[in-house]
C-alpha cells in the first residue's frame, strides 16, 4: 500500500489525535484515582468516635450492697461524625471493664501508691453494612447493651461483688458507684465502596487502606477477664 504526502500527514495527524486521546483518559483516570484515595485518607482522619456509659446496678441489697442477684447493665452509646466526602460503615465496638481491686492493693503493702485493677467484663457489638452505614458529612449514634450478672459472668462476677462490698464497708457513705473504674473502647470502621479483595506482594497494605480505627480510654494489658491475682 502507498501513501502520498497528503494521505501520509492524514495519517499522522490521526495517530497523534489518537494518543492525544489515550493521555488525556489515562491522566483523567490519574486524577480520578489520586482524589479517589485522597478522600479515603480524609475520612481516615477525620471520622471521630466518642462513647458515653450508662452503668446501673438492680437488686442490691437494703443497704446497697452487691448481691448474688445484682445486674449491671451497660448501656453504651457510640457517637460517629462522618465529615468525609465518602461513606463508612461502623463495623464494631469492642468493650474492656476494669474495677479497681483495692483489697490485693492492701495485699501488697504500699499505701495505694501502686494501682490494681481487675479485668471484670469484656464484650464486643458488631455491626451490618446497613446498619452500621454513617452517609457522608453526617452524623450516626451506635447504642451497645450488656448485662454482668452472676449467671453471664460466673468467671469473674463474684470477685468484683468482693471488691465492691468491701469497698463500701472501707469507704463509710460512698456506693459501688464510687470505686475506681476503668473503661476502654476500640471502634472499628471501613471507609465505603474500597475493594477489599486486592492480592499480589502489596496486598497488606491495600487490604488496609479503607480501614478506620479509633481507641477511646487505656487499655490495661496483663490480665485476663475473671483471674483473681
Amino acid at each position: 500500500m502507498r501513501f502520498t504526502a497528503a494521505g501520509y500527514a492524514k495519517l499522522r495527524r490521526a495517530v497523534w489525535l489518537l494518543l492525544a486521546v489515550v493521555v488525556v483518559m489515562f491522566a483523567s483516570l490519574s486524577v480520578a484515582s489520586v482524589l479517589h484515595y485522597t478522600g479515603v485518607a480524609y475520612a481516615k482522619l477525620a471520622m471521630e468516635a466518642n462513647a458515653s456509659l450508662s452503668l446501673t446496678a438492680t437488686d442490691l441489697d437494703p443497704s446497697g450492697r452487691v448481691t448474688d442477684q445484682t445486674v449491671f447493665h451497660y448501656n453504651v452509646t457510640v457517637n460517629v461524625t462522618n465529615p468525609s466526602s465518602s461513606a463508612i460503615e461502623f463495623q464494631l465496638i469492642r468493650y474492656k471493664g476494669w474495677v479497681r481491686d483495692y483489697i490485693y492493693e492492701r495485699q501488697q503493702g504500699g499505701g495505694g501508691a501502686t494501682k490494681y485493677y481487675y479485668a471484670m467484663l469484656h464484650e464486643n457489638r458488631s455491626y451490618d453494612p446497613t446498619a452500621g452505614r454513617v452517609a457522608a458529612g453526617s452524623m450516626k449514634a451506635f447504642i451497645a447493651e450488656w448485662d454482668y450478672d452472676l449467671a453471664s459472668h460466673p468467671e469473674s462476677f463474684t470477685w468484683t461483688k468482693t471488691i465492691l462490698n468491701n469497698f463500701t464497708e472501707t469507704h463509710p457513705g460512698q456506693t459501688w458507684r464510687d470505686a475506681e473504674w476503668n473503661h476502654f473502647y476500640a471502634f472499628l470502621a471501613i471507609v465505603s465502596d474500597i475493594p477489599l479483595d486486592y492480592t499480589g506482594p502489596s496486598s497488606g497494605y491495600l487490604i488496609e487502606l479503607p480501614v478506620v480505627r479509633r481507641y477511646q480510654g487505656i487499655n490495661l494489658v496483663g490480665s485476663t477477664v475473671g483471674e483473681v491475682p
